[in-house]
């Protein structure tokens, strides 16, 4: 049986704390190379990162708490969930890739929580952790799973983190968006996804290496 998420504003509080001082304990700084596009404000979205490491997840929950502003909802091994419980009340619900009525399931769940124009789903196409400059890059095709019967309710959102040092003991997060995709164009052609996401990766590393950035969120919004 999945583990549905339980969203708690107290846990959110607490964590939040601990993890804008993690955040800034391990980081210089987190530049974000633009501002994510205004999302319809009748659709939910579905958002997919690169996955690069292990603070991915954090930096998401940054960016979406100063600027994207849903209730972000994020799927998470059950195994992985069952231990780290905490994360259930900041939007974490279980998947069992392994079991096909799990997948199942949660498909339905997620459909659900997109039904609703305040939620955001992360959902991370490449599978699994990959470097960031690995090319080709190669997108599992689940997402279109998630897509089907909620295509008219949510638009798909690519985004894009880099760690990057400079002249600081400890490196920069930089953040950028990429630009707003229909489901139904992903669901006609999932190259349309392939291509902004690459594209969106390769403006990020040339925004990193100019040192263009829009804000940095350690100095506020």
């Amino acid at each position: 049986m999945i583990i549905e998420a339980k969203h708690n504003r107290t846990a959110f509080f607490i964590f939040n704390f601990y993890l804008n001082r993690l955040l800034r304990k391990n980081f210089s700084n987190f530049f974000l190379v633009n501002l994510p596009p205004e999302l319809p404000k009748n659709k939910s979205v579905i958002i997919t990162p690169n996955h690069m490491s292990w603070w991915d997840g954090f930096f998401l929950h940054q960016v979406n708490i100063k600027s994207i502003k849903k209730n972000l909802y994020f799927m998470m091994l059950r195994k992985q969930l069952d231990r780290f419980w905490f994360f259930k009340y900041l939007g974490a619900y279980s998947i069992q890739p392994d079991n096909p009525k799990s997948i199942s399931e949660t498909i339905r769940y997620t459909k659900k929580i997109l039904v609703n124009h305040k939620n955001a789903v992360a959902f991370y196409p490449q599978g699994e952790i990959e470097p960031y400059d690995k090319r080709p890059i190669n997108l599992k095709g689940g997402l279109q799973l998630f897509l089907r019967d909620v295509k008219n309710e949510c638009v798909v959102l690519p985004i894009a983190f880099k760690i990057q040092y400079y002249n600081e003991k400890y490196p920069a997060i930089i953040f950028r968006s990429g630009g707003i995709i229909s489901a139904n164009e992903i669901l006609n052609d999932f190259n349309v996804l392939e291509s902004e996401f690459v594209a969106n990766l390769d403006a990020l590393n040339e925004s990193a290496s100019s040192k263009k950035f829009a804000v940095d969120l350690f100095a506020g919004i």
